[in-house]
């Protein structure tokens, strides 16, 4: 009982078949390396989102402890601690704004990526299969 040959007999269709498939092999490298490329680029429009999170949560901490240490003079501490810790509410929604950018840019990437990779592949790949 003889197995389906994957190649051709003939030696210039064998060759023909050979390079058809290197040149698929070559193109669905070079676009899954297309598609790394861009994921990588759009991944660093995390950075100013990391940048936002760090000042808004060493903002909001500051703020904090500003609020603690007045909060200890004697009878103005309570009222002079609210307008600190207000602050640090609106530092808190800066740091969560960055991690809101950072959760975008990595979507994003993660799409982008995908789609600059999967559509070239995917419309050779199906005519190389018929």
């Amino acid at each position: 009982m003889s197995g389906v040959a994957l190649y051709a007999q003939n030696p210039w269709r064998r060759t023909r078949q050979l390079v058809g498939d290197l040149l698929v092999v070559l193109w669905v490298a070079a676009w899954v390396r297309a598609g790394l490329w861009v994921h990588d680029s759009v991944a660093r429009l995390a950075a100013p989102g990391r940048t936002l999170e760090d000042a808004g949560s060493s903002l909001s901490d500051s703020l904090g402890s500003a609020g603690d240490t007045v909060a200890r003079v004697p009878l103005v501490g309570d009222d002079a601690r609210s307008p600190f810790d207000a602050a640090g509410g609106a530092a808190d929604s800066i740091a969560r704004a960055g991690v809101q950018v950072q959760e975008g840019a990595a979507q994003l990437a993660l799409l982008l990526g995908i789609l600059v990779a999967a559509v070239p592949v995917l419309l050779v790949v199906g005519a190389w299969l018929r």
